[in-house]
Order: C-alpha cells, then structure tokens, then sequence
C-alpha cells in the first residue's frame, strides 16, 4: 500500500470512530466514561495480541480506532472539567 493510501484510510477510520462516539455519547444515556475506557483498554490488549502478525490494513485499523478511542475520552473528560468551572 502506499503512503498516501494508508494516510486516507487511517482518517477514514478514525473519523468514523469518532462519529460513532459521538452519536452513542449523545443517544445511549447508558454510554460512559468507564464503558468507553474499558473499549479502549481491550483494544490496546486486542493490539498486543498481535503474535501471528495481522498485516499492515489491520494494524493501520487498529492505530485509527485507538487514536480515535483516546482523542474521545480525552475531549469527553475536557468537557466534563470544563462544566465544573
């Protein structure tokens, strides 16, 4: 794959997962802080368990995802600090 091909689809996974946060934090009154970090806790664990070698596409998916899970959380508890002041 070529670099500019990898630069298009981590954004487009990215983007994708971040809208998908969004969405859920703004229709899932059940959707927190807590479910989204254990999400991404597995995910750091999902991208450890990588023995057998998943392939470039894959790594670049779960870059994108996980990318995408902390920027959330971080702008998640920004706005939380941000309505205590």
């Amino acid at each position: 794959m070529d670099e500019n091909l990898h630069d298009t689809i981590y954004k487009r996974i990215f983007d994708a997962m971040c809208q998908r946060i969004k969405t859920q934090r703004e229709t899932d009154p059940a959707f927190t802080i807590k479910e989204l970090q254990g999400r991404l806790n597995s995910m750091y664990i999902y991208d450890g368990n990588d023995h057998t070698g998943r392939g470039l596409p894959k790594d670049i998916e779960i870059s994108a995802t996980i990318a995408a899970m902390e920027h959330m959380l971080f702008e998640w508890r920004s706005s939380l600090k941000d309505q205590d002041r």
